[in-house]
């Protein structure tokens, strides 16, 4: 769910308070979504509808879910994802239960953020907030956040979304409790069936809520110097986690002055233009580049592929409702792939052609996923699954470049001279 009434809010803030210049760019621009966000949107909703309703996510396989001007159906795919992130958050109760916690949970939540970010009434929404008052006299706070997307792995540590969420929710019931003790996570199913957690100390979050505060007052001081000639050096900053969503990389034509020179200083060093000359001398550099050099290029790989990717869409969009990009045109793409334009209308008349089955029918064997899923509702029995089971095999995964930050163990590659013995060492040489 979006949340209301706030330019500065949670699922943002890592672009206006590292950024605050974006905040001013970015007025003005409609959002009009995607199919993915809607479905992230819709997937929200059936997760609420169960945590109030007590149902699974599978009593709403088949449901339209009307998102804007978009109409979601509930797959049943996205029911076993959704039903990952529902688990979570009983298992959470139950856990503190079984500790004799009373527990208050709170769905779709909305949490007041105006008091740090100064734009009254301001608000954010978190999936789900989860209080449990211990025996011992502790009360802790714990806010869940369902993240639906299957592109980019999202940490719950230092989470700038999450920590704003957990000073919204202990703004709005902290005349409830006084809470000694808080939790951020994210449940992302799409790629791990296990959220990813983060204890947060309380005197932490309020530090954090001063940085807060600090950031919204940078941003009303670059909405008031948007003239000011040095507005682009004291207020615009880029970088991978703010210009990724930043609806100001590319806006009709104009890109950010900002975003183009960190692209041009990182891809090109010495060159001053994004000249073709420019990017195919820098690419022969590339092997050349020192491990120092060539490590902080990397670092800006994603930040320069989205900015790609926005200048590509706003060209193609500039030409598509008939403007003009200098030594550019639209020309007419690969046709689609042929299909039956009434199926039922060719599979009657093949068959009155009396072809034989094998001849009309492709026949495929399920897939491993298919089979799974044969198992899970009991058409493949317990014990006939196991047989089926043992014939699966997939292929090793493949090393992948990623920060030192990731959380996943660093493979152990040696150099390749290692890998052989020193022949000459061993007396194999003359």
């Amino acid at each position: 769910m979006a949340e209301i009434h706030a330019t500065l809010s949670p699922s943002s803030a890592d672009r206006w308070m590292t950024c605050p210049g974006s905040v001013v760019l970015s007025e003005g621009i409609v959002d009009e979504g995607s199919d993915y966000a809607a479905e992230g949107s819709a997937a929200h909703e059936i997760a609420a509808m169960c945590l109030t309703s007590g149902n699974n996510a599978d009593a709403y396989v088949g449901r339209l879910v009307e998102i804007g001007a978009r109409e979601i159906e509930v797959t049943a795919d996205m029911a076993e994802h959704i039903q990952v992130y529902v688990d979570h958050v009983r298992n959470r109760v139950a856990d503190w239960t079984n500790l004799g916690a009373a527990v208050t949970l709170e769905v779709e939540q909305r949490v007041p953020i105006g008091h740090l970010t100064g734009e009254e009434g301001a608000e954010g929404t978190a999936d789900a907030v989860l209080i449990a008052e211990l025996p011992d006299g502790r009360v802790v706070i714990e806010v869940i956040d369902l993240k639906f997307g299957r592109g980019v792995e999202v940490e719950a540590t230092d989470n700038r979304q999450l920590r704003l969420y957990a000073l919204g929710a202990i703004e709005k019931f902290g005349m409830v409790w006084t809470f000694t003790d808080a939790r951020v996570a994210i449940s992302q199913p799409r790629i791990s069936r296990t959220a990813a957690e983060w204890d947060v100390d309380i005197l932490e979050l309020q530090a954090f809520g001063e940085q807060i505060k600090q950031a919204a007052d940078r941003v009303r001081a670059a909405q008031a110097c948007v003239m000011d000639p040095d507005f682009e050096e004291l207020f615009l900053q880029p970088s991978e986690k703010g210009c990724k969503w930043c609806k100001a990389k590319v806006v009709d034509g104009k890109l950010c002055a900002a975003l183009q020179k960190h692209v041009a200083t990182t891809v090109l060093d010495d060159f001053e233009d994004l000249t073709q000359a420019g990017v195919e001398q820098a690419i022969k550099d590339v092997p050349a580049r020192s491990d120092d050099n060539l490590a902080n290029a990397m670092a800006c790989v994603d930040t320069i592929e989205d900015w790609c990717k926005a200048v590509r869409a706003d060209v193609e969009r500039r030409l598509l409702a008939g403007g003009q990009v200098p030594g550019f045109k639209l020309v007419e793409g690969r046709a689609g792939a042929r299909k039956w334009a009434d199926e039922a209308q060719a599979e009657a008349v093949l068959k009155s052609m009396r072809l034989k089955q094998e001849a009309m029918y492709e026949f495929k064997l399920i897939s491993p996923t298919t089979a799974e899923k044969l198992a899970k509702a009991e058409t493949i029995g317990p014990r006939q699954w196991p047989k089926v089971e043992a014939l699966i095999t997939r292929s090793a995964p493949k090393p992948s470049v990623a920060p030192a930050s990731d959380k996943r163990p660093a493979l152990v590659i040696k150099p390749v001279h290692e890998e052989f013995p020193n022949l000459e060492e061993a007396g194999d040489l003359a």
